[in-house]
C-alpha cells in the first residue's frame, strides 16, 4: 500500500493547545500562518504539511514552532517571527539563529556505583 500524499519538504508543528498559550491567541498564530503560507505558494502537500499540536514540553518558551525536517524549534512565536520564519526559513533555506529555541548542552553521565 502507498502513501496518496507526497512528502512535503517541511513539515510544521504549531503548540497550540499546551499552558504556555491562550486559545486565542493560538489560533490567531495558526489563522496568520496559514496565510503566509497561502500568500507564498506554500500551501500545497509538496512544500508544507502543517499541524497545531498539543504540547511540546517546553512551555517557558512558548508558543513553539518546529520545522522538520531541520530539526529546528523557534520560541515565542509572534506574527512578526511567523513572518521571518516563513519568508527566511521556509522560502530561502535560512534559519533564523536568534528566534530558535537552543537546548542546554547534555551533561556526561557519571559512572554510579
Amino acid at each position: 500500500m502507498t502513501n496518496p500524499l507526497p512528502k512535503p519538504k517541511y513539515r510544521l508543528l504549531l503548540c497550540g493547545r499546551g499552558e504556555c498559550v491562550a486559545r486565542a491567541q493560538a489560533l490567531r498564530l495558526e489563522t496568520k500562518l496559514l496565510a503566509l503560507l497561502a500568500q507564498h505558494g506554500l500551501d500545497n502537500p509538496e512544500s508544507i504539511r502543517y499541524q497545531l499540536v498539543n504540547c511540546l514540553n517546553v512551555c517557558h518558551s512558548g508558543p513553539i514552532l518546529m520545522v522538520h525536517p531541520d530539526g529546528v524549534m523557534y520560541r515565542q512565536v509572534d506574527e512578526a517571527g511567523l513572518r521571518r520564519i516563513v519568508e527566511e526559513h521556509l522560502l530561502r533555506g535560512q534559519p533564523i539563529a536568534e528566534l530558535q529555541y537552543h537546548l542546554p548542552p547534555l551533561q556526561p553521565r557519571r559512572n554510579v556505583r
